[in-house]
């Protein structure tokens, strides 16, 4: 019987992790913000390759030295002219590689955004998947405890009509009928928020159905340097650090090469070719203070790498002393709801031979059905705890 009862929890574990597993799946395809990282990864791509090339040249034409009367070279005129010109601005290989490193870092920090995005999405749908389910359970259970209610009502109204029962009695037993009823209510109105935001999530109509929850251990030790939030940190730090590199070389010279070629009617035309260079005069002033402000945002994007070290450490300890907390909790109030189910089979025995008040029997009904209600939030709970640990893992 034992055997019989562990393999069918067993199935029951596998099945809601099958759900679980294809909903999270379902949302990795078409969840719409997912998908655009890939458009940007991409863009970045992209920007890496053409970053390589040369600016595009400047091609153009002039009408030279002409006369506001005569608004066109003529041979009376020897300086005037239509003129062609072909102007190339020249960028270093290393500025142009530079920049192409910035576009690749770029690239890679996005990647890195979206392994965390997609740990969020996680974390977020199984959160509202088990408040779906904790819709289901809670109105389940709320159903079983009306009805028990309603049962000992009618025992009750019987009691009050040959004095073993009061008003008072009766009365209590509505107002908990009015508050159950509220639960399930309640319930219902989770169920429908938590499909809502489920879909939203997913990026589509899902169709859920009812799994039993279980919690599941807290998840392995956090070895923090693979943390999602700690990647995008380093990723943008690297970021920096190739933008600090390309604004190293910004000082060397643009090469401008020019030619131009001068049509003169009557006389020989004219040829123009020249070269020149930028000159980092304000470098003291500009250049060096650019690479100085880029190095400070780096030192301080390090220390804010350390903090977020610290935070995700310190979160996840606290996550587990939650975690044991509340698992700590959920066996002491197993452990109650069986001590006090045979407390009411007691009481019910004293109470068919008058050893006992009515008013003691209700008060461990009552006890029980808040324990019951408790067991499946503490459950939920866990579970969230643990979504949340795994998210910075």
């Amino acid at each position: 019987m034992h055997i019989f009862l562990a393999f069918f929890i067993l199935l029951i574990n596998i099945s809601f992790a099958e759900q679980l597993d294809d909903l999270i799946d379902f949302a990795l395809r078409n969840n719409p913000t997912l998908k655009s990282f890939e458009n940007l990864i991409k863009s970045k791509d992209i920007r890496s390759r053409y970053k390589l090339t040369l600016p595009n040249p400047v091609v153009g034409f002039a009408l030279q030295s002409v006369e506001l009367e005569y608004p066109f070279p003529r041979a009376q005129n020897p300086m005037s002219g239509l003129g062609f010109f072909f102007s190339q601005r020249y960028t270093l290989p290393v500025k142009r590689e530079k920049d192409s490193l910035i576009a690749k870092e770029t690239e890679e920090k996005i990647e890195a955004e979206r392994e965390l995005f997609k740990k969020q999405l996680i974390r977020s749908i199984k959160e509202s998947y088990y408040d779906f389910q904790y819709s289901y359970m809670l109105e389940e259970l709320s159903l079983s405890i009306k009805k028990e209610i309603e049962d000992i009502l009618e025992v009750s109204e019987e009691h009050y009509i040959y004095g073993r029962a009061n008003l008072a009695d009766l009365v209590f037993l509505k107002v908990e009928l009015g508050r159950i009823e509220e639960q399930i209510v309640f319930a219902r109105n989770l169920r429908l928020k938590s499909l809502a935001i489920i879909e939203a999530l997913a990026g589509g109509k899902v169709d859920l159905k009812k799994e039993k929850l279980e919690a599941v251990p807290f998840p392995s030790p956090l070895d923090v340097e693979k943390s999602p939030y700690i990647r995008v940190v380093e990723k943008e730090i690297k970021v920096l650090e190739a933008e600090e590199e390309r604004l190293k070389v910004e000082h060397l010279p643009d090469i401008t090469l020019t030619g131009a070629y001068l049509l003169r009617p009557d006389i020989p035309d004219l040829i123009t070719l020249k070269a020149g260079i930028t000159v980092p005069l304000w470098y003291e002033r500009k250049e060096k203070l650019m690479v100085m402000e880029k190095r400070e945002e780096i030192r301080g994007k390090h220390l804010f790498l350390e903090g977020v070290k610290l935070r995700v450490k310190g979160e996840y300890e606290a996550l587990k002393s939650v975690y044991l907390s509340l698992r700590e909790t959920l066996d002491i109030v197993r452990k109650e709801i069986e001590d006090k189910k045979k407390e009411i089979e007691s009481l019910n025995i004293a109470f068919t031979y008058e050893k006992e008040d009515f008013r003691d029997l209700l008060r461990a009904y009552r006890e029980l059905w808040n324990l019951r209600l408790k067991e499946i939030k503490l459950i939920v709970d866990l579970l969230k705890v643990t979504a949340r640990a795994e998210e910075l893992i």
